[in-house]
């Protein structure tokens, strides 16, 4: 009966951790996203005047790995590039790798 209460605790303290965990994951993406909002809107649809993508379109999301929208956050786009003609600047310099990670799965959070 020991090992059961043991093993109980044990499942319960990794599931609440795994919770709060999200949450501040969730929360720390919301937060850096702002930085994004200008051009990609709050609800991640993007901005038809500006030509930026819908993150929310499944499309969209099965063409952009994790990595690949890492990368763009890091290094931006260049004019040609992009569908505006408009250049995306890098955020390398102003966000830290995991700062980047955190924002990149945070617009792939967006298909869900």
């Amino acid at each position: 009966m020991r090992k059961i209460w043991t093993l109980l605790t044990i499942v319960g303290f990794l599931a609440g951790s795994m919770f709060f965990a999200g949450t501040a994951f969730s929360a720390d993406g919301a937060k850096l996203y702002k930085k994004c909002q200008g051009c990609h809107s709050k609800d991640g649809k993007g901005k038809p005047k500006k030509q930026t993508p819908d993150f929310t379109n499944a499309d969209w999301q099965s063409r952009h790995s994790l990595d690949k929208i890492k990368k763009v956050i890091a290094e931006g786009m260049k004019k040609t590039e992009t569908k505006s003609g408009k250049a995306m600047p890098g955020f390398s310099k102003r966000m830290s790798a995991e700062e980047i990670d955190t924002v990149a799965k945070y617009v792939k959070a967006f298909s869900k």
